[in-house]
């Protein structure tokens, strides 16, 4: 099904539903949901954020807005904004928006450089180096017997890396425990090595690039590092990030801040700070509690949806993905000669389309003489030069190199024949379809009031 024909059939119901009662607005409150206004700024503000890159229109996408809403209104109902997770995630995330709208860009700018030159004497007598690491994080009262088992772990996982495992593919052999839980830190910024632990720098400065470390204990657990490169001094650019995070850790005392928009802030005067930033703050709470909503309801990505139910949704919605144009559903093999192109094209006849690849490479590896390639998939017409000679006749192609002869094997299709030729659309439009019943669903709890005056003037820019 059509997403836009979808998502304007959804449209359809919003309006159809609201209520009448957008008279009594005030001027610029473009809706209400559940008795809370939703202004035509904040409107905006996610128009140009997710829809105005996709040529949508406001109306169009005013849909997508209020089921959004819809979700965040419930999730508040149910005082998931009130959750120490929630609190947490979204005081880190806003803290992110509210450090870009309080820090001064220019006065940062200076400062960082003016700290850079002032401690280049020092910190260039320091080495350092960029490094990957695995910890098993333990509380200062972790007991014998616990530390023994993070230990034990350790040297696990030190010896797949010995076997020439990378650092992911390691850690990723070793099921995650409540007490004994990996964590790869993969964040490669440069470091002085006088700034790490004393654990942390011994291993290092013996090692050489591309080295991992035996395990070993520090007083956050247990760890084990991979140096990647060590240098002498570094560049105001490669030493940034550390002048960023010290500039962060002097917080309030910091000479880069905005102070009028900090004393704002501070004083908990919302009418001084920005309108852009109040709306960016509420954005990040909102965006939070509907992605909540979306796990707990199990949509979207978080949903599982079996074979069975998208082979019944494409069943009942064929016509809806009746293609513009005639497709191939085969394979193009590539081929030293016509005699191993026969041989080849006889053997994958006599085998499932899912074991082709496998039989391709087989044959490569028992034939390194004559090996051969494989391209398989659904082909549109003009989109694959061997495929529109061989299977439509029309057009031409050059052989690939070091592969004279070509031949496709399959069949064409007018339209799919099941829906995994068309899985990515039927997949969305189902979770689509589950959003629409949820939206349903939602209506009933919170009445929706609509203006429609107020949507005409927001124009395909996002400005009035």
């Amino acid at each position: 099904m059509n997403s836009k024909r979808l998502w304007g059939f959804l449209l359809g119901i919003v309006l159809l539903h609201t209520l009448p009662m957008y008279g009594a607005m005030p001027d610029k409150t473009l809706l209400r949901i559940g008795g809370k206004e939703v202004t035509s700024s904040e409107f905006e503000s996610y128009y140009r954020m997710y829809a105005d890159s996709a040529m949508e229109t406001p109306q169009h996408y005013l849909s997508r807005f209020v089921l959004f809403k819809l979700k965040v209104a419930d999730a508040r109902r149910q005082g998931w904004d009130t959750l120490p997770d929630f609190r947490q995630a979204c005081s880190v995330l806003q803290a992110q928006v509210l450090k870009r709208a309080l820090v001064d860009t220019d006065k940062k700018k200076a400062f960082l450089r003016e700290c850079y030159q002032r401690e280049s004497a020092r910190v260039q007598l320091r080495q350092w180096v960029r490094m990957e690491s695995v910890s098993i994080l333990l509380p200062q009262s972790a007991s014998r017997s616990w530390l023994r088992q993070a230990q034990d772990r350790m040297e696990e996982v030190s010896r797949k890396l010995r076997q020439g495992m990378s650092l992911e593919e390691a850690v990723g052999q070793f099921p995650q425990q409540k007490d004994i839980s990996l964590v790869v830190d993969t964040d490669t910024l440069w470091r002085p090595v006088a700034g790490l632990l004393q654990e942390f720098s011994a291993p290092l400065l013996e090692m050489n690039a591309g080295d991992y470390s035996a395990p070993f204990v520090s007083p956050l657990g247990v760890h084990l590092v991979r140096l990647l490169e060590r240098k002498q001094e570094v560049g105001f650019t490669q030493a940034l990030p550390l002048l960023e995070s010290y500039l962060d850790r002097l917080g309030a005392s910091s000479q880069c801040l905005n102070m009028d928009a900090y004393t704002a802030w501070n004083g908990q005067s919302k009418e001084a700070i920005p309108e852009a930033v109040r709306l960016e703050l509420q954005q990040v709470a909102d965006g939070l509690l509907a992605a909540c909503w979306d796990k707990q309801n199990h949509i979207g990505g978080h949903a599982d949806v079996s074979a069975a139910e998208l082979e019944r949704y494409f069943d009942r919605n064929r016509s809806e993905y009746a293609w513009a144009f005639p497709h191939y559903k085969g394979a193009v093999v590539h081929c030293q000669d016509k005699k191993a192109a026969k041989k080849i094209r006889k053997m994958l006849k006599k085998m499932p389309e899912s074991e082709w690849n496998a039989a391709i490479r087989k044959w490569s590896e028992e034939h390194p003489d004559s090996p051969a390639q494989i391209q398989q998939g659904l082909f549109q017409i003009g989109k694959n030069p061997y495929v529109d000679k061989l299977a439509f006749k029309c057009g031409a192609y050059q052989p690939k190199e070091g592969f004279p002869y070509v031949f496709v094997l399959g069949k064409r299709l007018k339209g799919p024949e099941v829906y995994t030729d068309v899985r990515h659309e039927v997949l969305e439009d189902f979770r689509m379809a589950q959003e629409e019943v949820r939206l349903g669903d939602l209506r009933k709890r919170f009445a929706v009031e609509i203006n429609p005056e107020i949507l005409k003037t927001v124009n395909s820019s996002g400005s009035n």
